[in-house]
């Protein structure tokens, strides 16, 4: 299905798996099955690595885990402008496998955050463990990228070259190798990480992505700083990419987008 607003001539030239290393790729413009109430089933992953995303009335691959007592799986929204996967702030969380990402990786996201003034929206990439996090937090009374690896960093980024968006918008996280500065924040295309923070944006322990959407208080726990909003596109790489590459899918999405 093609949403109103993509532009539909953005594959024409570029998809993110010519570049090696797309082990993750939901889009909202095709593969999304939902059932009653819209409810997502399963959402297919168009990377070569065919780790696709399925809903609580189904099993394997990348599930969306949901805590709620009734168990209701995120809803795809089909009623707006533009199609996406409806996170709520207290319910869905993104659970990949143990394998998908490394110590270096690069995420994409493209959504929006639903303002709620009476407490703070995430966007949180977690590990295993509630100690390891990236939260991309819109906050009350600031903006700020919140960082956390194995107990050795915390890093609070408030002081930000751009403010976080609201509205749909273009994110991307990478981890590359080396000891310093080593975790950027792009938005939009821009790297907005604030290397004057706490201890420098740097992780030198062993960390994965395990969850996308929120944090957990202990594994296979209850969700803690859940992402309030929707999810238009994820796309993950199991290694950093250069900056021209980050440039080059920031583009796609932005061209696809219409962002």
């Amino acid at each position: 299905m093609i949403g109103a607003g993509l532009n539909t001539n953005y594959y024409k030239t570029f998809s993110p798996t010519d570049i090696g290393g797309c082990v993750l790729h939901l889009s909202n413009h095709v593969g999304v099955d939902a059932i009653s109430d819209d409810a997502v089933e399963r959402w297919v992953d168009i990377s070569p690595s065919g780790n696709h995303a399925y809903g609580v009335t189904n099993g394997g691959g990348d599930t969306f885990t949901i805590t709620s007592a009734d168990g209701t799986a995120p809803l795809w929204d089909s009623t707006e402008v533009t199609l996406g996967a409806a996170f709520s702030a207290t319910t869905h969380i993104l659970e990949l496998k143990d394998t998908l990402t490394l110590n270096e990786f690069t995420i994409f996201t493209v959504h929006d955050i639903t303002a709620d003034t009476s407490k703070d929206t995430n966007l949180t990439l977690c590990g295993r463990f509630p100690s390891d996090f990236i939260t991309l937090r819109k906050g009350d009374d600031v903006d700020r990228v919140q960082m956390k690896f194995e107990g050795e960093l915390t890093t609070n980024m408030s002081n930000l070259t751009a403010d976080l968006d609201l509205d749909k918008t273009r994110f991307a996280v990478r981890r590359k190798s080396g000891t310093s500065a080593n975790v950027q924040v792009f938005q939009r295309g821009v790297d907005i990480t604030d290397t004057s923070a706490d201890d420098s944006a740097t992780a030198t322990k062993e960390f994965r992505i395990k969850y996308i959407g929120a944090r957990l208080d202990v594994e296979g726990g209850d969700v803690t700083h859940a992402f309030n909003g929707k999810f238009y596109e994820i796309i993950i790489f199991n290694k950093a990419l250069s900056n021209a590459e980050v440039a080059e899918v920031d583009v796609y999405l932005k061209e696809k987008h219409n962002l």
